[in-house]
């Protein structure tokens, strides 16, 4: 079975039990999929950091410096560094877009 998590649930039926079998399980904030491909988790850690960058980018003009430092540490650049032993050997494109959000995380 090959595509996106939503379209990787299939149902088997087995001595009149239901069984749900899914693409992507979530398991201590790690998204795993079939292939470990970590797309999923890619998807998920880019989403929550682009948040937080738009929440702080809201407030940064009434938060010192040294403030909005530890903020994007403990928002933005630890939701990065979570698991982060599970992103060896990530494809260039996911590799890429946890880049763009930590140099947009700096940069703010």
């Amino acid at each position: 079975i090959r595509g996106t998590a939503n379209k990787l649930i299939a149902s088997y039926l087995s001595n009149r039990q239901h069984y749900v079998v899914s693409g992507t399980v979530k398991s201590l904030g790690l998204y795993l999929d079939s292939y470990l491909s970590m797309s999923d988790q890619i998807t998920s850690v880019v989403q929550a950091c682009n948040i937080q960058i738009r929440n702080l980018w809201f407030i940064a003009s009434k938060l010192s410096f040294n403030l909005k430092i530890q903020l994007v540490h403990a928002l933005v650049l630890s939701r990065i560094d979570y698991c982060n032993s599970v992103y060896f050997g990530l494809s260039s494109y996911d590799l890429s877009r946890l880049q763009k959000v930590q140099n947009s995380a700096v940069s703010r």
